[in-house]
């Protein structure tokens, strides 16, 4: 059987390409050194690029969240109390406040 090379990139759904990034980068480094000047190396290019800027703005806003969902989740299992929710919202809130002042 032939394919494979890149794992089947080309079947995979649009998640299953943000999940297996390293697969497309891989297929972007091939095209750029055998297709440099191809129009679907330069759109694989904007692909590729469009995916590290989502993990870097998802990871900008996740990561103060997490300390939040955490404290929702452990609630919601009845592992915390409401209080300690109320009280990550109330932090997270004031952080956000902060931050647009400065």
């Amino acid at each position: 059987m032939s394919g494979g090379s890149f794992n089947y990139l080309c079947w995979n759904s649009y998640g299953e390409i943000v999940e297996c990034r390293n697969d497309l980068e891989r297929m972007l480094d091939f095209m750029q050194d055998t297709y440099p000047f191809a129009e679907a190396t330069r759109d694989t290019e904007e692909v590729c690029e469009l995916i590290r800027h989502f993990f870097k703005e998802i990871d900008r806003r996740v990561r103060p969240l997490q300390h939040v969902w955490h404290d929702i989740e452990w609630w919601q299992s009845c592992d915390y109390s409401k209080d300690k929710a109320d009280k990550a919202i109330s932090l997270y809130e004031a952080d956000k406040l902060k931050a647009r002042e400065q």
